[in-house]
């Protein structure tokens, strides 16, 4: 488990058109996962009544989050127009990245259900390094998991 985040920020740096779009500005995002741990999760689609309930609950213990010292940035398959109508929608002060071209989601080896994005999380320590994959997610309560076990890195 020793994927490094700056494997794909470079690739991001390389090629800034082919990976994803993010909503912040790139130097930003660094400074975070540079100074930060992370909590990377991918999810099937904006608005469905799952992937509600799983951003709700992370915004919900966004401020246990912050006394963790973790940014939480979610990823799918979604236009930013529709990330932002959706952290619009539900109150979310957290990053949505927008990967319509699905190569991050590649990158991280994360499959599909169905047409849409696997619900795999990612918990990412301060040196890029992955600490603890998620593989078989249920919304309700997993932000509460991946707080719980963010405590303990």
């Amino acid at each position: 488990m020793g994927l490094r985040w700056d494997n794909w920020l470079i690739l991001e740096i390389k090629h800034p058109n082919s990976l994803f779009y993010l909503t912040t500005i790139l130097r930003f995002l660094w400074r975070i996962l540079e100074e930060k741990k992370t909590v990377l999760y991918f999810y099937p689609k904006d608005g469905t009544p799952g992937c509600t309930r799983e951003a709700k609950e992370f915004r919900d213990l966004a401020e246990e989050f912050d006394k963790e010292n973790v940014v939480i940035l979610g990823v799918n398959k979604d236009s930013v127009q529709s990330h932002k109508k959706f952290k619009d929608n539900n109150q979310l002060a957290f990053t949505l990245l927008s990967d319509p071209d699905g190569k991050v989601i590649k990158l991280y080896g994360v499959g599909r259900t169905l047409f849409w994005t696997a619900r795999i999380t990612f918990i990412i320590d301060e040196q890029g390094i992955i600490k603890k994959i998620y593989k078989k997610v249920k919304p309700k309560e997993h932000a509460k998991i991946c707080l719980l076990d963010i405590s303990k890195i």
